[in-house]
């Protein structure tokens, strides 16, 4: 969810993926939106399953995939972004506190395989 308070977007949001996870998604988009970092989100969050965890299995000259939960099943995929360009997976390293800028590229019912 990117801006819940454009009735616009929240109608599409709803459409496309369900109304039981907008509310969720909501939550999701202000709490990520409160911090700073992807770093500092974990240092709160780390220890529960909302965490941000790296997608495994992405080929190294792809950008590199995170993913944050929904809810119990659905995910929200993303890549980071350094001025506009996407992180390869074998440029990361390891940093979660320069992870400032996100684009979220999926949000799914917990299907990896469609994810590439």
């Amino acid at each position: 969810m990117n801006d819940p308070t454009d009735r616009a977007k929240m109608r599409a949001f709803t459409k496309k993926y369900s109304i039981q996870i907008a509310s969720e998604a909501i939550k999701l988009h202000q709490r990520l939106s409160a911090h700073p970092t992807a770093g500092s989100y974990n240092k709160f969050f780390g220890t529960t399953k909302n965490r941000i965890e790296i997608k495994q299995g992405t080929k190294n000259n792809h950008p590199i995939y995170f993913k944050v939960r929904v809810t119990g099943s659905w995910r929200k995929f993303f890549h980071q972004l350094i001025e506009d360009n996407f992180v390869l997976t074998k440029d990361w390293i390891g940093d979660f506190e320069s992870i400032t800028s996100i684009y979220v590229c999926e949000i799914n019912n917990h299907e990896y395989d469609t994810i590439h």
